[in-house]
């Protein structure tokens, strides 16, 4: 009996699957991950927990719209041909993504499967569908915070509540340190940062920031590390923001554990979202627990997903982010109370336990 893991597109931009995936190495399950992409880095550190990795190596960062549809249907045939070929009676199939079960479901009849739902997609009725469908074909479901679970229930009548399982991090700063993260390290010497990492979108505005940061009684550097789309409209996001805040250093992206050597040195953290959709409202990003893990205490948005967690541990403040004045007082509250965030941040990291919630999952599906 083994699992087997599916994750459409890129593994090592699936923190919360990587996470799964060292956590049932963890309870000797034997595991084969199938993904279109995974980085050096991540391959590395799953393949020394002995976790076989089948690359579908369908993956296009750039691409139209037909060739995002042709896409979706040559990861689908190449994974059902894959999967039909390592499949046996008594494995279980775990889809890391709502995108990956929709292509799948068809496969997943009479099989026993475990489903990731880690966006709850409000805004799109056909993907809601889609999600729909294939839970029937689920024997347990995973979301990744307890409103979103809730609202996955009345969405789809599924007579279980969903297992929570919050997006924090199960891997460690054991590798060896890339050139990339020592030359970036390097321009960060001596100064004092406010650090946002993550993806670079409408949904996570930082403009307000920049502006706040003019505002705050002491000086930070603000650093990036993150991309969007793609790198051309990433530089110009940034050149923009430099226009706002000039002390800005961006250092791309890099591929996890490898940006928690940046992380673990921020003076703050930020983790914000707009109010767009229920998906940003009940957020649960994996950055807060990585800023928590080293007692980085984190300023974030004043949305339930965020005062529900950070502000509730006082891991950090949550503020209006559309206010810079807002945002500048919070940030000097946050320095003048450094320490008494910095344990705030310590308690919340330390008020989830996933492996409790992993063996919970693995005993209801027979393991």
């Amino acid at each position: 009996m083994k699992i087997i893991y599916v994750v459409k597109d890129i593994l090592h931009r699936y923190p919360p699957c990587i996470s799964q995936i060292v956590m049932l190495r963890e309870q000797s399950v034997d595991v084969i991950v199938v993904t279109e992409m995974c980085d050096e880095e991540t391959t590395k550190m799953l393949t020394a927990l002995d976790v076989k990795i089948e690359l579908l190596g369908n993956f296009k960062a750039r691409a139209n719209n037909l060739e995002r549809v042709l896409r979706l249907f040559k990861f689908k045939n190449n994974a059902v041909r894959l999967l039909k070929k390592i499949y046996k009676d008594d494995d279980i199939i775990w889809i890391g993504t709502e995108r990956t079960g929709i292509m799948l479901y068809r496969f997943l009849k009479n099989k026993t499967v475990i489903l990731n739902d880690l966006e709850l997609n409000d805004t799109n009725w056909l993907y809601k569908m889609g999600v729909g469908r294939c839970l029937k074909h689920t024997n347990a479901v995973v979301a990744c915070e307890k409103n979103r679970a809730r609202i996955m229930q009345t969405w789809y009548s599924v007579k279980k509540r969903p297992f929570v399982m919050p997006n924090k991090p199960y891997y460690e700063l054991k590798c060896k340190k890339s050139t990339e993260v020592e030359v970036f390290e390097k321009k960060l010497l001596k100064k004092k940062y406010i650090l946002y990492q993550g993806i670079l979108d409408k949904e996570r505005p930082l403009d307000t920031i920049a502006d706040a940061l003019n505002k705050t009684k002491e000086h930070y550097t603000f650093v990036i590390i993150g991309k969007g789309k793609s790198d051309e409209s990433d530089n110009e996001y940034i050149e923009k923001l430099r226009g706002i805040y000039p002390d800005i250093i961006y250092g791309g992206y890099f591929p996890a554990p490898q940006h928690l050597y940046v992380t673990q040195n921020a003076y703050m953290g930020i983790a914000i979202y707009d109010t767009s959709s229920l998906n940003t409202l009940f957020c649960a990003p994996n950055k807060t627990f990585e800023y928590a893990k080293f007692g980085v205490p984190v300023l974030g948005s004043d949305i339930p997903g965020l005062q529900l967690t950070v502000e509730k541990y006082n891991a950090g403040i949550c503020v209006d982010i559309e206010e810079p004045i807002q945002i500048a007082k919070a940030i000097d509250d946050i320095a003048e109370n450094y320490e008494k965030y910095q344990v705030g941040a310590k308690v919340f990291y330390d008020s989830v336990d996933n492996r409790k919630v992993m063996k919970e999952i693995l005993k209801e599906v027979g393991l």
